[in-house]
Formats: C-alpha cells, sequence, structure tokens
C-alpha cells in the first residue's frame, strides 16, 4: 500500500477520534479533509464533516474558526444545490464576522445562489461589517512608501485588533503584547518600503505563535512574502509528512508522499 494511502488513513483515524482532542486539533484536522474533498469535487461528503464541527460548543470560543466554517458550509451547500441552507449559512457567517465582500463576489462556490434574495442581505452586512474596519480614512491603497502616520495607524489596527480579539494569549503567558506595541512603533517608523513595512508586521504576529493568526499583505507584494513549496503537508500522528506534490519535478529530488 502507497505511503500516501496510509498518511490519509492516519489522519481519518485521527479525524474519528477528534471528539476527544482539542478544538483546535479537530478543527484543523477537519478543514484538512474537507479540503481533500473540496479539490475532488466531492462536496457531499465534506458537509457532514462542516457540520459536525459547526455543531461542537467549543467552537464558540474560536469566532474566527466559527465563522470560517459557516462560510465553507454556505460554499457545499451552494455547489450541491441546497440553495435554503445555503444563503442561511452565508448570513449566519455575516453574522459571525466574515466581512470579505469581495471575495464572496467573485467566489465560484456561490454562483448558484447569486440571484437569492438573502444572498445580497449577507453580502450587504459583510460590506457594512469591512467599512467599520476598513473604512476610508484607512483604505490608502498601495503604494511604495508610505507617510508616517499610515505605518503607525496600520501598527495601531493590528495591535488593537489582537488586543480585544485573540482568543490564545492563555498561549502565550509571557507576552507582553502592550509592550510590543510600543516596541514596534520605532521598528515602523523606521522601515522604509511597504515591504519591509509588512515584514516588519508579520514577525510582529508571528510572536502570537497562531497559525490562523495573520497579517495578509497587498496583491503587490505577496508573492515576495508567501512563497510556498509545491506540496502540501500534514501532521500525522506528531509528525510532518508529506501528503501531495504539486510538481512533480520534487520526486527527482527524492522528495516523496508519506516522507
Amino acid at each position: 500500500m502507497p505511503m500516501r494511502t496510509l498518511g490519509w488513513l492516519a489522519l481519518l483515524a485521527a479525524l474519528a477520534g477528534a471528539q476527544q482532542a482539542p478544538v483546535e486539533q479537530k478543527y484543523e484536522e477537519t478543514q484538512k479533509l474537507v479540503h481533500r474533498y473540496w479539490e475532488e469535487q466531492q462536496f457531499a461528503k465534506a458537509l457532514p464533516l462542516l457540520e459536525e464541527l459547526r455543531r461542537d460548543p467549543r467552537l464558540l470560543q474560536f469566532p474566527e474558526y466559527r465563522s470560517n466554517v459557516l462560510y465553507n458550509l454556505a460554499c457545499g451547500y451552494s455547489r450541491v444545490g441546497d440553495k435554503a441552507r445555503a444563503v442561511e449559512m452565508l448570513k449566519e457567517s455575516a453574522r459571525a464576522g466574515i466581512s470579505n465582500f469581495k471575495h464572496a463576489e467573485t467566489d465560484k462556490d456561490l454562483d448558484n445562489i447569486r440571484n437569492e434574495a438573502g444572498y445580497k442581505e449577507a453580502l450587504d452586512r459583510m460590506r457594512a461589517l469591512a467599512a467599520f474596519w476598513d473604512g476610508p480614512p484607512l483604505a490608502s491603497g498601495f503604494r511604495e512608501r508610505l507617510t508616517e502616520e499610515e505605518k503607525i495607524t496600520g501598527l495601531s489596527k493590528s495591535w488593537a485588533e489582537v488586543k480585544y480579539n485573540f482568543a490564545w494569549f492563555d498561549n502565550v503567558p509571557d507576552l507582553n503584547w502592550d509592550a510590543l506595541y510600543v516596541e514596534y512603533m520605532r521598528k515602523a517608523r523606521q522601515a522604509n518600503t511597504m515591504l519591509e513595512y509588512y515584514r516588519l508586521l508579520r514577525e510582529l504576529c508571528a510572536r502570537l505563535k497562531a497559525g490562523h493568526t495573520y497579517i495578509t499583505p497587498p496583491r503587490e507584494i505577496r508573492e515576495q512574502l508567501d512563497f510556498k513549496p509545491p506540496l502540501r503537508t500534514g501532521l500525522i500522528e506528531g509528525k510532518v509528512l508529506v501528503l501531495e506534490l504539486l510538481d512533480p519535478a520534487l520526486e527527482g529530488d527524492g522528495v516523496r508522499c508519506g516522507l
């Protein structure tokens, strides 16, 4: 049996016992399997996993996880033709905090519900939430260099979002977020380019040691910051294993699934 198959069997076994696992682990393992089903266009198989995760009361402790699950459910129900349920989940995801209306407007997973009345209602709520967090005074757009006021504003916004919404401070008990804010204010002023500035913000964000808390850079510099190797990995039984090679040339370098 190929190692790749063994890897997925291990993942399925872990998922079967995830009810007793921490909700963060359950979320990660579920999302990995859902992503696989999505790539295979097996949306009906992904939906029960997402519904089980949605019903887990512990998910209420993690608003970002919950809103993502709800949005993915909207996409899945749209794909299988259950328009009423898709609209219901999309509206609920908007109430839970999803605000990226631009992504929703172009997401092909939602094409089946574009003409549904509830779709517009959900998008309007997303726009309102986005305007609250990213109104015109903060939406300066991409430029090679930022003013000092813009640097401090962006840093302050990142600090405030974490200060009042980050759920895992218990995992970093020695972290003084306010002290880091003061420290990075000086560093932010010294950043010469937009690229340097976003590297600095990501450096600050990394101090939280949370993989699902991140800084999204502007599209113009994303490739310089978000380079990823052409393979997919997963944490299986405490080990990072290669699950899929996205570039066959890697096999020539000795990279194999299951290693």
